[in-house]
């Protein structure tokens, strides 16, 4: 897994990464009804990606990595 802080129209979030495609925290929110939090390193560090992990493989991956400044 690869996380990506990621910048659209002057707007920083993050998300996950696989290939060229990206999934936003909040992309993730809506899929999984789980809270994501606005920081990348609270999403690290406390424990937000065990609340997930069983769902990433469900997780599709829809916006082109591309669009994003990383």
């Amino acid at each position: 897994m690869k996380i990506a802080r990621l910048l659209e129209s002057n707007k920083e979030t993050y998300g996950l990464v696989k290939e060229d495609l990206v999934i936003t925290k909040d992309d993730i929110t809506n899929l999984t009804g789980i809270p994501i939090p606005p920081s990348v390193k609270d999403f690290l560090f406390d424990g937000w990606y065990d609340e997930i992990k069983t769902k990433i493989s469900k997780i599709e991956y829809t916006e082109k990595l591309s669009t994003f400044n990383i």
